[in-house]
């Protein structure tokens, strides 16, 4: 097949299934003719602005046979990336709410909460119009667009989640960068929400690109993990969650740098890898024990067993003790009792084989529920999202694959695999039975046969140390340009997918 051809072909392909998924839109009967039109031509900019980059992405193919890993993560995060940070309504991030007035209540101030059982915060005005209004094209209007911020006119607003309050202010040092930014440069509503993600989803570029980077292995497969639907369209948002992913994926891929190269520790790499476990500490309770994945580079790499002892435990105590003094910070101001988690966890204690078969049933009932959504689906954008299978399997094949890509993984002794095995499971067990006591209890009831709330993207930054202990291949798959782009077209599809998916909840509601 000539490539005239195949140039023909994949702008055919590419053609119909915009045309199908512009079909699905205007299927649905909208009774306001101005808001019809409105949604007519944000789809329509949305593709000609994905083709664009396609083309823009083709050239830059076509030129460089030779690409480093870490510049296709940066080409392909950054076209499809914007086009989420822009394109996604406002609030409409995963969890985008919630973090977007924490990281405003900090911006100002107000880090520790002192009543957070009231569940509100003061913001300006023109923000809360932004963030509260049920009529998205509001949010839109030309004074959230043009005029600048007043952040003397404020109002209470009430955060509908009362866990992220809590949070510590180190995830989201990035929107307050942009929340400052927004102020000292007067930014409009909807321009602030522009900054505060930008700066997000570029505190995101510089870890990825480190990673990837420093990873000495399975760098193909990490690229296309984390260029995934699932992550861009986090982290061109204002979630608290990338600093965290980008912080654990860096600190792994620095690990596995310092093994592969048998270099000796240096106070360097203490402060790094203690800067990135300080990071990490105060995101999630739960995420602490990976930190503990430091205990993988090997004795060599030390003066001696004594040294790695401290090296590793002082790191650790650090962390643990910064996790505990927020935890007393923001414990010592809050009041509300929670009878019905109490409850389950004596449930838990009680019944714990029940327990343990309820574990092993949610994951089997779902489980490719939660493999698809690694790449994309449901969870996306408050569970709006609905990605269509024709195009979330071909990705999720590449991925699999990518795994034959030839590189060898990193040589890790049978104890350092354990470790990996044992903080994964532990990780994996933490989630779900937070999830359990908290999300489940209130919903389901004491005592329910399966955990609902617990949401793949909490295991992304497992899946690398997974791969990392599995076994070496024999068989290689060739990796070329015509891969990388045959990913990049299935990520301009499923960006146009997600956004559609999104703008029909939105004219049906």
């Amino acid at each position: 097949m000539n490539k005239k051809l195949k140039i023909f072909i994949t702008i055919a392909i590419t053609l119909f299934f915009e045309i199908f998924m512009y079909f699905q839109l205007i299927s649905n009967k909208i009774e306001d003719s101005g808001k019809s039109k409105m949604v007519q031509l944000i789809f329509i900019g949305l593709c000609l602005v994905t083709n664009v980059l396609l083309f823009i992405v083709y050239r830059i193919m076509k030129k460089k046979n030779n690409l480093k890993i870490e510049n296709v993560f940066l080409i392909i995060s950054v076209c499809f990336g914007m086009i989420y940070l822009f394109f996604i309504p406002s609030m409409l991030g995963t969890d985008e709410l919630p973090h977007f007035l924490r990281s405003y209540q900090i911006s100002v101030g107000d880090v520790v909460v002192k009543n957070p059982e009231k569940n509100s915060t003061y913001i300006p005005r023109g923000l809360s119009e932004i963030t509260n209004m049920s009529e998205f094209s509001k949010r839109y209007s030309k004074d959230k667009i043009f005029e600048s911020t007043d952040y003397k006119d404020k109002v209470k607003i009430l955060n509908s989640n009362v866990t992220s309050i809590k949070y510590s202010p180190i995830p989201y040092l990035p929107q307050i960068i942009g929340f400052k930014l927004a102020k000292l440069l007067r930014l409009s509503p909807i321009f602030t929400l522009f900054c505060v993600r930008s700066v997000n989803f570029l505190t995101w570029l510089f870890f990825g690109y480190l990673a990837i980077r420093l990873l000495p292995s399975k760098k193909i497969f990490a690229t296309i993990l984390y260029t995934s639907p699932a992550v861009l369209s986090l982290v061109s948002t204002c979630s608290g969650d990338t600093f965290a992913l980008g912080m654990m994926f860096l600190m792994f891929a620095y690990i596995l740098n310092m093994i592969k190269n048998g270099k000796k520790v240096s106070k360097v790499d203490y402060a790094i890898l203690l800067a990135l476990s300080l990071g990490l500490s105060t995101y999630k309770m739960f995420y602490v024990l990976y930190i503990l994945l430091l205990f993988i580079i090997p004795k060599k790499s030390f003066k001696n067993t004594y040294h790695k002892l401290l090296f590793v435990c002082s790191i650790f105590s650090l962390s643990i003790a910064l996790d505990y003094f927020w935890f007393y910070l923001t414990s010592i101001n809050s009041t509300i009792q929670n009878p019905v988690v109490t409850k389950q966890l004596h449930f838990i204690f009680s019944h714990p084989f029940y327990y343990f078969m309820t574990f092993i049933n949610t994951f089997a009932q779902d489980l490719y529920y939660y493999i698809s959504n690694i790449v994309g689906g449901s969870e996306m954008c408050y569970s709006i999202v609905r990605l269509n299978q024709i195009f979330v399997i071909p990705y999720l094949i590449i991925l699999v694959s990518l795994y034959y890509d030839g590189e060898k993984n990193v040589k890790l002794c049978t104890l350092s695999k354990t470790l990996i095995v044992v903080i994964c499971c532990l990780i994996i067990g933490l989630v779900s039975t937070a999830m359990y006591l908290d999300w489940t209890s209130h919903k389901l009831g004491i005592g329910s046969n399966i955990i609902i709330g617990v949401q793949a993207r909490y295991f992304i930054p497992l899946i690398i140390p997974i791969i990392s202990i599995l076994p070496n291949v024999k068989k290689k798959i060739k990796i070329n340009n015509k891969l990388y782009f045959l990913v990049i077209l299935l990520d301009a599809l499923l960006v146009i997918n997600t956004i559609n998916s999104i703008l029909i909840a939105l004219v049906q509601s």
